[in-house]
């Protein structure tokens, strides 16, 4: 199902909280998943804070009708809200979940220099093994039997990596498993390069870089029309048509 892009102004004290304790690349999902499981009936009150920055993401046509239902049922009932009130409803409360406390130790593994370069491109500055523990505890759920046993190293490079013990202990079971089906001796490398890889492809196919890109453009406009009004920003809004029309015909 295909999703469409929609902003919500939220408090900017919620997105400093959010953004500091979920990882760049799962945040749009952990909202989605959050709205997914939300009751239509729940009452939500509105923001009255005006420092608010606005915040993009792509949602599907059931995350959105979801959230057109939450509105009007808390307007039926005299509470009038928004759906920026929801996105930000959904945003306080994962920031009130418990963060997850790491018990860590250190490992190491090899990864050929090229696509350690492109783990670290994806990324973005987020720290990797965060990113890396994040993947494995939610999406990695199948490893890739063939790629595990046609891997060739070209350039490798040796990683030391600070991992939390859940997800060593939860890459052993998985390594053990591969162990049995190749019947042979499988390492913790072969897993870990197995789930960066899967990793990569995953960051390749969001879309989180051009929504950063739309957000930061959104609320320059904020800016833009705060210092310059309206005119200026109808003016803006114009040339950018203007500029698409030509490139269209």
């Amino acid at each position: 199902m295909s999703k469409e892009l929609v902003g919500f102004s939220v408090p900017n004290s919620l997105l400093n909280k959010f953004n500091d304790n979920v990882q760049r690349n799962y945040r749009y999902r952990k909202i989605r998943e959050y709205i997914k499981n939300l009751n239509d009936n729940i009452e939500i009150k509105s923001s009255i804070s005006k420092d608010v920055s606005i915040y993009p993401i792509r949602l599907d046509e059931i995350e959105r009708r979801k959230i057109n239902r939450i509105v009007i049922n808390n307007s039926s009932k005299g509470n009038k809200i928004t759906g920026s009130d929801v996105i930000s409803y959904v945003i306080n409360e994962i920031n009130s979940m418990p963060v997850r406390i790491r018990d860590t130790m250190h490992t190491s593994f090899t990864l050929d220099a090229n696509v350690y370069q492109e783990l670290v491109t994806l990324l973005k500055g987020d720290i990797i093994n965060l990113s890396f523990e994040e993947f494995v505890l939610n999406d990695y759920k199948t490893p890739n039997i063939e790629y595990i046993k046609s891997y060739k190293s070209i350039d490798p490079k040796a990683i030391p990596i600070l991992l939390d013990k859940s997800v060593i202990k939860l890459l052993d079971q998985i390594k053990d498993s591969v162990s049995n089906i190749v019947g042979k001796k499988v390492s913790r490398s072969n897993i870990i390069r197995d789930a960066i890889n899967q990793m990569i492809v995953s960051f390749k196919n969001e879309d989180n870089e051009v929504i950063q890109l739309q957000e930061k453009i959104m609320n320059d406009i904020l800016s833009l029309k705060s210092i310059g009004g309206e005119k200026v920003v109808k003016e803006l809004i114009e040339e950018v048509q203007n500029l698409v029309d030509s490139n269209i015909t």
